[in-house]
Parts: C-alpha cells; structure tokens; sequence
C-alpha cells in the first residue's frame, strides 16, 4: 500500500480507523528504513504525532536532504544531486602551526 493509494481510499469514504492504522504502519515502516542511515542528521525536531502527517513531514525533509547550507559553503559544495565535495578545515591552532613549519627556515 502506497501513500497515494491510502489517501484516495480516504478521500472516497474507507473507514477511518483502519486508515489511520494504515498511516501508522507505514509511518512505522518509514522509520525502520531511516535506521542506521550515515547521511541522516542525527538531530531532528520531534515528527507530528499524526502518523498521517509524521509521514508528510518524513518526505519533506528527506526531499532538502541534499540542499547544503549557505553557510557551509566554504567546507561543503553540492556537484550534483548525489554527490557533495568536503573540503575538511583544521583546527586554527594546527594551520597556526603548520604555517610556522611549512618548510621555509628562518635562519638569523
């Protein structure tokens, strides 16, 4: 059973707590194909507890996954839907001393 199929069974009159309870299965079964995914933020705001609107709101976010903020721009660049480019940065304390020690000697 699809998302689509179930709102058109809904719209046409099938009984409301067998669609709810189809809601929550598939919500359910969204959840457990999430689990242990790298890409997933680990942080994310608490979903609707309507498992009909939970489901919208799982689509919605996975649909931005992708969309690098403007802010990362200097560390993380999109090349193309699959696939981003990671330009990692050190800590300032570590380029400090790396541009001390790049290989040219001060010899006084």
């Amino acid at each position: 059973l699809q998302c689509r199929d179930l709102s058109s069974a809904e719209v046409a009159g099938f009984d409301q707590r067998v669609a709810f309870s189809c809601w929550d299965a598939l919500r359910a079964s969204a959840e457990a194909s999430l689990i242990g995914k790298e890409w997933l933020p680990q942080i994310w705001l608490p979903l609707p507890e309507h498992p009909k609107a939970a489901l919208c709101e799982i689509n919605k976010r996975l649909l931005c996954i992708d969309q690098v903020p403007t802010n990362w721009a200097p560390a993380i660049r999109q090349e193309s839907a699959e696939r981003l480019r990671v330009f990692p940065r050190t800590h300032p304390e570590v380029q400090e001393c790396w541009a001390h020690h790049s290989g040219v000697e001060d010899h006084d």
